[in-house]
């Protein structure tokens, strides 16, 4: 049985999976629109989807880019950026080691949040403890 969870903190869901994510072979991908952000002039962005990290909006075209993923990732955008625009990120995705680790999607929408099965025993427990995510 697949569970549904409901995000009440973003910022701090974003931080841990981001931390908990990261590594030589973890990218993030933003698709919204953000153009006046400084998004697109971190080193190594790309706009180009990869084999997992797609674009999920065909019309309108949104913005859409692809980070590397490294330790202290997220607060190099939270230095750059100030509070994160959630409003404007209609989809975020996370890619560790080819597999797709997490994807939140239409706004972080309920019936939209995918989260990958290697995170299941191990930060997911720590997320509803913390009343980050609530089991729906």
């Amino acid at each position: 049985m697949t569970r549904r969870f409901v995000v009440r903190e973003k910022q701090t869901l974003v931080a841990k999976l981001m931390e908990f994510l990261a590594g030589d072979f973890s990218f993030v991908s933003f698709e919204g629109r953000f153009s006046d952000l400084p998004l697109a002039s971190f080193p190594e962005v790309s706009k180009h989807e990869t084999k997992l990290l797609k674009r999920n909006t065909l019309w309108p075209e949104q913005d859409f880019v692809v980070l590397p993923l490294r330790p202290g990732t997220w607060e190099v955008l939270r230095s750059a950026l100030g509070t994160f625009p959630f409003k404007r990120v209609l989809h975020l995705q996370i890619e560790r080691n080819g597999v797709l680790e997490f994807g939140a999607y239409d706004n972080f929408s309920t019936a939209s949040l995918f989260l990958g099965p290697s995170l299941e025993h191990t930060i997911i427990p720590e997320l509803i403890e913390a009343g980050i995510l609530k089991v729906e």
